[in-house]
């Protein structure tokens, strides 16, 4: 799982938000551990909490004030808080001082104290962002990352099938890369993915016959990017499979009441389940012709078994107090399963050899529907 070092926080934020190091060992400063942090309470950053303490401590005049108008007991009860709550680095912002009771007990507990003039809400904000990036979760994928017309385009396929070639092709159409062969993919945000390049490997592609070109040499700044995103689209609902004859080319959503089209590189995968799939088809023309056409639908494909023989299992639950011991009683205990379960196994007989269901049937609601019964494990009858 991802790590980060206060030390390293402090460096890449010292110049935005004007850090000072004002006390602790920076060469072995505590670490922020995002499998730690996602299964805590505590707060990532921000004011004081005494019901979800903060990891990084934000100490403002707000605190400042609340601290002076404590007495040496009150301030005292604070401080023992604090120190439970375990906390990996306190930020006195707003040019703010720390109380001598807050440096002696950052002293004691190994944190750092780090100390700016900015307002903590600017601090907060910069701090979680920053984090959410560094500490995301990242997988590694076989690729070619590269920003085409201002959208991350991501070329997956085996080996040798001429990823690199088309990458230097798009390349020098204006696309730009982000990285070759090794793709990082960070979950930055609920509905979002950002990919980066392992630092080895930023700026080169390899291309059979040609070695390895350094994409910024040949191309200049712009032909690379650091990172580029990927956007996951949630609560939107497909209405429609686009085809371009009888090939599917992309899919017809509908996302915040607006109709959008999206166009597949490579194929379309249906899977909306045993309800929604069939009626997805036929609201793209792939049906019986004869219910589609008075319906205006175009037919792609007269496929009259497309949305019939669809059954619905409707079932009724009856609750009721036995006299006799049930199987959940019988099975309860550890001496019950071990019972039974040797009773299954020596004679092939008792509440284990039992199914889920002992019956089920079928009630006819229409003239022309066959009714079935069946017994689970036995033939139709």
């Amino acid at each position: 799982m991802p790590q980060l070092s206060i030390a390293q926080l402090f460096d890449d934020n010292r110049a935005e938000l004007r850090f000072t190091w004002t006390q602790g060992d920076r060469d072995h400063s505590p670490t922020l551990d995002s499998q730690r942090i996602n299964s805590s309470s505590k707060g990532l950053i921000g004011h004081l909490n005494y019901i979800h303490p903060n990891w990084l401590q934000i100490f403002s005049h707000t605190e400042a004030d609340y601290f002076d108008s404590l007495d040496d007991a009150a301030r005292e009860g604070v401080i023992a808080k604090l120190a439970a709550s375990g906390g990996c680095c306190i930020i006195v912002s707003d040019g703010e001082s720390a109380p001598p009771s807050l440096l002696d007990l950052a002293r004691r507990m190994n944190v750092p104290v780090i100390t700016s003039p900015a307002p903590s809400l600017q601090i907060i904000w910069v701090i979680r962002t920053y984090l959410g990036r560094e500490l995301a979760e990242c997988v590694t994928r076989h690729g070619v990352m590269l920003d085409v017309l201002g959208m991350g385009v991501l070329l997956t396929g085996d080996s040798g099938v001429g990823k690199s070639e088309l990458a230097l092709e798009l390349i020098t159409r204006g696309s730009g890369l982000v990285a070759d062969d090794v793709v990082e993919l960070y979950h930055i945000a609920p509905q979002t993915l950002e990919s980066r390049c392992p630092e080895m490997l930023r700026e080169f592609l390899e291309v059979r016959g040609l070695g390895m070109l350094n994409i910024r040499t040949i191309f200049g700044e712009t032909a690379v990017r650091i990172r580029k995103n990927l956007t996951l689209i949630t609560n939107a609902q497909a209405t429609k499979i686009l085809f371009d004859g009888k090939r599917a080319v992309g899919m017809e959503i509908e996302h915040h009441h607006a109709r959008r089209r999206l166009v597949a590189r490579q194929a379309v995968v249906l899977a909306a389940g045993a309800v929604n799939s069939p009626q997805l088809l036929q609201l793209s023309g792939i049906g019986p012709a004869d219910h589609l056409r008075p319906l205006g639908i175009d037919i792609i494909q007269d496929s009259p078994a497309v949305g019939h023989h669809l059954q619905d299992h409707l079932g009724i639950n009856y609750t009721f107090r036995a006299k006799v011991p049930t199987i959940n009683q019988q099975l309860g205990s550890w001496r019950g399963k071990l019972r039974h379960g040797l009773e299954f196994l020596a004679l092939g007989r008792g509440p284990l050899s039992l199914s889920l269901n002992q019956g089920g049937g079928f009630v006819r609601s229409r003239p022309d529907l066959d009714p079935r019964w069946s017994v689970p494990g036995r033939t139709e009858i």
